[in-house]
């Protein structure tokens, strides 16, 4: 028996590419960015592999007797990418069957330059037609598998993930943009009757999740999608909050491969779909500025002062992201920001206020980062401002934040957001500044809307001590010492390293009047923000704090009573995204900035 769907064809546009990825967050740039692409192996913006399983799905809805096909299973391989205004025909084989379950061999191609058929998406699915009782559906079990153990900053076993909740907005914009009109996607009655509690996400949707962290966080931006298992061992549901993660099962760096597992758990922890994916990392964005610096990397920077294991033991550092020529730290905060409203589901015209939390270290001085932002995003509504406490401007910004919006009743969401590359101007031959040799490159953003419903900001406490105002800053470049008067060596000097005098001014009082006061001041604001919230230290479910070196970190958490795994220490830089959050949780977020200032903000996870 065949079934062959040779009438089913597209023309595939940007605009179809940029509508996927703003519904599944993938903004990965060989399929968004043209200027990315052009210089990338591909030569222009590809399709999304997720959106070429969107049209495989919509050919399954309409030629599987049904209507109604659920499948169980599907892999795809990507042998030739799919580029704007290629004309794709998807072919469909019914190659066995066993208890009416159909084995389905899948393809999308299209015309090669000598008119022949060059596929483009092979793979296979398993499908049961309407008419069939499913079948029960085991998960998969993931082991890691020999290769090398590090490249590009990548690590056996690093891992990113996230959460998102499908609206049904989501899937009706899901079935208008790839055609899908499988009814269990879009009408509950439908669903039921199928044996669903209602209307389920669709498939490609759930690997979309995939696409997203493998396109955007690890292995990053520029990754390209080889190959992709993946099983449904039970349906997913609009409403619910759904927590994806990718890991790393394999590292093959002669090929530029990376082998990943791939899980989306539902909140009541039945598993959602399951799977394994093989990516290309030879297009990562910052590839070609170095991405990261590894341990080694560091030491070697430092002249030898300090060995690499030093660095990862007491220092705390396995590698850390560098920037690439384009990451601006203003660029790097719109990035951030335009990623944190994909993922959110609003429209940057509902935003009322920026807040950018980025360091003046940027792309031009005396420019408002937050007024740039608002244009990059499109935030035609928005006023924005910039605030600056180093490394405390992010528990800063949440507290001016919430006090703004329940004291002006116009502003209802807030976007925090900023870029950091403060990395650039330390010299790693400096021994006074081995306690910043951990920043990094990056950029945040964050959203908070008035009477969300969930994630609650409660308390915040923060303080500051001006005796240390004046010990630790960039040395030229102000008023004080303008680079433009200096002696001709000392410009020379500069002029071949760069401003590298993020530095000490008075270590001995620095490092004295920190060893008085800073731990004092961190459980102090901690203690009095959880006050502000109605709770105590026995209450913390997770500590979310900045980097410091090891054995502080495990002392901070030993002396609140708090577990390893209640808290994430970022010895990897870029991959950050854990799940570790649980609805209900009571989460307390801590930094300090050289100023020096001390922060603590709470927040209550999940529903209000």
């Amino acid at each position: 028996m065949s079934v062959v769907a040779a009438a089913y064809r597209r023309v595939l546009l940007q605009s179809d590419f940029d509508r996927f990825a703003k519904l599944t967050g993938d903004d990965n740039p060989i399929h968004c960015d043209p200027a990315f692409a052009a210089k990338s192996h591909f030569g222009a913006t590809v399709a999304h592999g997720m959106m070429l399983y969107g049209c495989i799905c919509k050919a399954i809805a309409e030629l599987i007797p049904g209507p109604g096909a659920v499948q169980l299973e599907q892999t795809l391989m990507f042998p030739q990418p799919t580029f704007v205004a290629d004309q794709i025909t998807i072919a469909l084989e019914v190659i066995a069957e066993d208890a009416g379950v159909l084995d389905v061999a899948t393809t999308v191609s299209k015309p090669g330059a000598d008119g022949a058929s060059v596929p483009t998406a092979t793979g296979s699915a398993r499908v049961v037609p309407a008419a069939v009782a499913l079948p029960a559906v085991p998960a998969l079990e993931h082991r890691a598998e020999l290769g090398d153990s590090e490249f590009y900053g990548l690590r056996l076993g690093m891992s990113a993930s996230s959460t998102r909740v499908f609206s049904g907005a989501d899937l009706d914009e899901y079935g208008d943009l790839v055609g899908d009109r499988n009814p269990i996607f879009r009408d509950d009655g439908a669903a039921r009757a199928r044996g669903f509690k209602g209307r389920i996400v669709p498939w490609p949707l759930l690997a979309g999740m995939f696409s997203d962290l493998l396109g955007t966080s690890l292995p990053g931006r520029g990754t390209g999608w080889m190959k992709q298992a993946l099983r449904y061992p039970a349906p997913a549901y609009p409403g619910e909050e759904l927590r994806a993660s990718v890991g790393i099962t394999r590292l093959r760096a002669d090929k530029e491969l990376v082998n990943l597992a791939t899980r989306i758990v539902a909140g009541d922890g039945r598993v959602v779909c399951d799977g394994e994916a093989l990516v290309l990392v030879r297009n990562l964005e910052n590839k070609g500025g170095k991405p990261c610096m590894s341990a080694a990397d560091i030491a070697a920077a430092t002249g030898g002062r300090w060995s690499a294991e030093a660095v990862r033991e007491k220092l705390g550092i396995v590698s850390k992201s560098v920037p690439g020529p384009d990451d601006g730290t203003q660029e790097m905060g719109a990035r951030a920001a335009l990623d944190a409203i994909a993922r959110s589901g609003i429209d940057a015209q509902e935003i009322d206020l920026i807040l950018c939390m980025g360091e003046e270290w940027k792309e031009y001085p005396l420019t408002t980062s937050a007024i740039y932002i608002q244009e990059r995003i499109g935030a035609k509504n928005a006023w924005g401002i910039d605030i600056q406490q180093r490394c405390n401007t992010t528990v800063a910004g949440i507290k001016i934040a919430k006090d703004m919006m329940l004291s002006d009743p116009e502003i209802a969401t807030t976007l925090i957001v900023g870029g950091y590359r403060n990395g650039d101007l330390i010299d790693f031959t400096d021994p006074d500044v081995s306690f910043m040799y951990d920043l990094a490159a990056g950029a945040g953003a964050l959203l908070l809307r008035r009477d969300l419903g969930r994630n609650l900001v409660l308390g915040s406490h923060i303080i500051t001590d001006g005796s240390l105002a004046r010990d630790t800053g960039v040395w030229y470049g102000g008023t004080a010492h303008p680079i433009e008067a200096l002696p001709e060596a000392e410009l020379a000097a500069l002029r071949a390293t760069g401003n590298r005098s993020l530095r000490v001014f008075d270590a001995a009082h620095m490092k004295a009047r920190l060893n008085e006061v800073s731990m004092p001041n961190w459980l102090s604001c901690i203690d009095e923000a959880l006050a502000k919230s109605g709770a105590t230290r026995a209450d913390i479910d997770y500590l979310n704090v900045l980097h410091f070196k090891r054995s502080m970190h495990a002392g901070l958490l030993e002396t609140l009573g708090l577990r390893p795994e209640q808290a994430v220490y970022l010895e990897d830089y870029g991959h950050l995204r854990q799940g570790r959050l649980q609805d209900g949780d009571l989460m307390v977020a801590i930094a300090a900035g050289i100023g020096y200032v001390w922060g603590a903000t709470v927040v209550r996870w999940g529903p209000a």
